[in-house]
């Protein structure tokens, strides 16, 4: 090698490690801050683990301190990473954030770290140290007996006071956490919005069809005739039941899965009537044929490099949710005009009862959920979950002031899981408690009570 060559072999070396490095210190810069958010918005502190082990994990400043102290030993430490990694790939698997129980007996959650949709998983960050409601003294046995058996009796004396300080927690608790870590990783880019909205699609449906492959079951082969069922879900996109579609859908899958007998060949030539289908559909109701003949090419090319029974059911029924769209009228697109930013504050204001997830205001207001994340935090500076919860409190103040409904009724009118749910959002927002809140329209000023105050 000349010298020359050498040179430019050296100089593109360096240039790719001084890229890697950069890389490192922004994720490790946009993880801080989704920690610092997750302590802020939630009182929980977060764990990360990056996904090569030689490198330490990075430990939130209010993270639990007995998971804290786990992680810092050496081998204890390595299970805490292990069962975190294996939870991980659970959590990308299905697109969402994933509870499991830790080595030690702790409830847990964890999500994962994917940058690249689709890419591998970078790392994990894990929110642990949760015990259920009514369990605390087992899950302490538990805890104690599995730290004894692995010989770390500083260990053991050291975490034994952190152990004991766990205050018990309800289900609804971990759920928000979850929900705000997986919101806040969408916001700072860490994971894709849209990816993750994908893979709890393909999830949501492969639970659907196995559970309507083994309705079928009993009836094969003389099952539902496929043609009738495309007719029947054709009528459905006709009339603007989207909903109805999708559950034909779920009948035609399972269909052609038990006469494909799982072979991949046989399942691509059930698809080939469904295309036609909606080709000639589409063709008749717009009168033309030749730019939906183009269309079908691409969809048969589409149709022969799919590899897996998953991706073919996934792409089924994206195909009935294009067809769906591609039949709204004019006065429904006229509805989703406007800014993503706009339309999503202005459904959050009329439904704030009844939300769930960010999944299901994204498809109300037809825009993906990446586009929600970032054009709320663009155009706002605000979150998804801080505008729900403001519309919330808001609504709540306003039902504290003006009604004598009790604190119980409020929060579920609010859309808040319980009441205790209620307070604890309620207190951190405006630092009163909603019954404090209700007492200070009616009463004096006056010193206000301790801090334990029970609701």
């Amino acid at each position: 090698m000349s010298k020359s060559i050498q040179v430019l072999v050296e100089k593109s070396n360096i240039k790719l490690i001084i890229m890697i490095i950069m890389q490192k210190h922004e994720l490790k810069s946009r993880i801080s801050r989704v920690l610092a958010e997750l302590e802020e918005h939630t009182g929980r502190g977060g764990i990360f683990y990056p996904k090569n082990s030689e490198e330490p994990a990075v430990i939130g400043r209010q993270a639990c301190a007995f998971c804290a102290g786990c992680v810092r030993d050496r081998r204890a430490g390595g299970y805490c990473r292990n069962m975190a990694g294996t939870a991980a790939v659970q959590g990308y698997a299905v697109g969402n954030a994933w509870f499991f129980r830790c080595w030690l007996g702790l409830d847990t959650l964890v999500v994962p770290i994917v940058p690249v949709s689709g890419g591998e998983i970078v790392g994990v960050i894990e929110v642990g140290g949760f015990i259920a409601q009514g369990s605390a003294q087992e899950t302490r046995e538990v805890a104690l007996s599995r730290l004894s058996s692995v010989e770390a009796l500083d260990l053991f004396q050291l975490l034994f006071s952190s152990l004991q300080a766990i205050q018990e927690s309800d289900s609804n608790e971990q759920k928000a956490v979850a929900e705000f870590l997986l919101e806040a990783t969408f916001a700072e880019g860490l994971n894709s919005a849209s990816f993750f909205s994908m893979r709890q699609r393909i999830n949501e449906q492969q639970e659907r069809l196995a559970a309507k492959v083994e309705e079928l079951q009993p009836a094969y082969p003389k099952l539902p005739d496929a043609l009738v069922t495309l007719a029947e879900i054709l009528r459905r996109l006709g009339q603007g039941e989207l909903h109805q579609a999708r559950v034909k859908l779920d009948d035609f899958l399972g269909n052609m899965l038990l006469n494909s007998g799982q072979s991949l060949e046989n399942a691509k030539s059930h698809f080939l009537i469904l295309l036609s289908a909606l080709a000639c559909d589409s063709a008749l109701n717009s009168g033309g044929w030749y730019p939906f003949a183009q269309r079908l090419e691409e969809q048969i090319i589409e149709l022969n490099r799919l590899q897996d029974m998953e991706s073919l059911c996934h792409w089924a029924e994206n195909l009935i949710l294009n067809q769906y769209n591609s039949m709204l009228g004019m006065e429904e697109a006229d509805k989703r005009k406007g800014g993503v930013s706009d339309r999503v504050l202005d459904y959050l204001r009329r439904n704030y009862m009844r939300v769930s997830n960010l999944r299901e205001v994204a498809e109300a207001v037809g825009a993906s959920c990446s586009s929600i994340v970032h054009g709320l935090k663009q155009e706002t500076g605000y979150t998804f979950v801080q505008h729900l919860t403001a519309i919330r409190v808001s609504e709540a103040k306003r039902l504290l002031a003006y009604s004598n409904l009790s604190l119980g009724e409020i929060s579920r009118m609010c859309g808040f899981r319980d009441q205790s749910y209620f307070t604890k959002v309620f207190r951190r927002e405006i630092n009163l408690t909603p019954r404090q809140f209700r007492s200070l329209l009616t009463q004096p000023l006056r010193p206000e009570r301790n801090s334990d105050e029970k609701e």
